[in-house]
């Protein structure tokens, strides 16, 4: 089961619907949630839709947002196809390898522990698929068993692509909508991890428009993720993500099998004290750069009067002194 939110991307919904019906599986369907565009992205995408039966398109009658699109896809799943197994959410500017399906359900079939698998990316640049010549990241917790272990291991991971990626529906039943909240792939994520391993395909099955970006402003991520910002995400991140995790897993107890209150209490903790660990040591970093350009710029100043003074008569006599100190 795959969803497409979609919101103004006439320019690229054609070839991104292509993409996905190409994909090679026996049995799949496609849920596309159009968000209110003003321009023609409904049209095409139903007449793909009169096309091929695999395909429904939806519009909402009012603006949800980036995350409440997200949201809306997965409802219309569960209404639409109540016996899916796998989903996953597809970008209206990305673009899919045949096998990107075959491929990731086998992954979490030899895995029965995953929550989630998902492939190297490459990007889009100039309407041209660009592969990576290097692995420029991997992150899997495959040999992790401890959900805490796992947990923690989400620090270093990229959450863009991996959300991307084909989720175990058992999964999904536990943890519920993505939460309203910026960054919400990230805390996402990590709360998945607690219920499942991550499975990283070696191959390159998609590909990234990395032209179409949110941005990386909280104003401007704010405006693109919701109709109507909740006041919970004019917060500081770190708490937004502190307080969705409690009351995920405290509160609501959507938390995984053997996990007790206590320790999800522990975890929502130990969140919050991590991000500003994190965000301690970027200060740190940031502040070490900004006084090694001040010290380059100073030596820029001083050079060139250190070099008058050597070669005046006085620099001489001082330089002489120095020495036979």
């Amino acid at each position: 089961m795959i969803g497409l939110p979609m919101y103004r991307s006439e320019d690229f919904v054609e070839s991104v619907l292509e993409s996905l019906l190409a994909l090679e599986h026996e049995s799949f369907a496609v849920i596309a949630v159009d968000d209110c565009s003003h321009d023609s992205t409904v049209e095409i995408a139903r007449r793909f839709a009169d096309a091929d039966r695999r395909l429904t398109v939806e519009a909402n009658a009012e603006r949800l947002g980036m995350i409440g699109n997200w949201n809306r896809a997965l409802e219309l799943a569960y209404e639409r196809h109540p016996g899916f197994e796998y989903f996953a959410w597809a970008s209206d500017n990305d673009l899919r390898e045949p096998a990107w399906i075959d491929v990731l359900v086998r992954a979490l079939e030899d895995d029965p522990r995953a929550a989630l698998a998902y492939s190297r990316f490459g990007t889009i640049v100039a309407g041209e698929k660009v592969v990576p010549t290097h692995e420029k990241w991997l992150y899997e917790t495959q040999d992790q068993a401890d959900p805490f272990e796992r947990f923690k291991a989400a620090e270093r991971m990229r959450a863009g692509p991996i959300m991307y990626g084909l989720h175990r529906r058992r999964t999904l039943d536990r943890i519920g909508k993505v939460p309203s909240v910026l960054l919400s792939d990230f805390v996402y994520l990590s709360c998945l991890a607690l219920h499942g391993t991550f499975v990283q395909a070696p191959e390159v099955l998609w590909y990234r428009d990395l032209g179409r970006t949110t941005g990386s402003s909280t104003g401007r991520q704010r405006a693109a993720l919701f109709a109507d910002p909740p006041a919970l995400t004019y917060l500081p991140v770190s708490l937004q993500h502190t307080i969705w995790l409690l009351r995920c897993l405290v509160v609501e107890d959507r938390r995984p099998p053997g996990l007790g209150r206590g320790r999800s209490l522990y975890i929502g903790i130990f969140y919050l004290g991590n991000w500003w660990r994190r965000l301690a040591r970027r200060a740190q970093s940031q502040a070490r750069k900004r006084r090694r350009k001040l010290e380059k710029r100073l030596r820029k100043r001083i050079a060139p009067r250190r070099k008058r003074l050597v070669r005046s008569r006085a620099g001489r006599r001082l330089a002489r002194l120095l020495r036979r100190l």
